[in-house]
């Protein structure tokens, strides 16, 4: 041990072993390189898993499934009020709120 720090040399072979695993780290898992792919899943596989054919929110408005995700997607695609979207999805803006922020909660949480 001549290139040792000299503390190093004054402990015995326990203490080192001690020492050294203090900062042996674990060794971590290998994650593979695998994408999600629903084109890949049968569809009733996908069906099963990823199911829910109507949303509705805490106020009682009902959207399909469909209909709730374009909600979605026009809200966050341009930054538009929901009174110009009333004609396109013909709810009432308060319910095109109500509609989007109970997806995109779902999809946070």
């Amino acid at each position: 041990m001549n290139g040792a720090p000299p503390f190093l040399l004054d402990l015995n072979s326990e203490e080192l072993y001690m020492l050294l695993t203090l900062y042996d780290h674990p060794e971590r898992p290998v994650i593979p390189d695998i994408r999600f792919n629903l084109a890949s899943m049968a569809d009733a596989n996908a069906e099963k898993e990823f199911r829910f054919d109507f949303v509705i929110t805490s106020e009682r408005d009902k959207a399909h499934k469909t209909e709730a995700v374009c909600i979605l997607l026009a809200r966050l695609s341009y930054p538009n009020r929901n009174y110009d979207k009333m004609q396109r999805f013909g709810r009432s803006p308060s319910a095109l709120s109500r509609l989007f922020s109970h997806i995109g909660t779902i999809l946070l949480v």
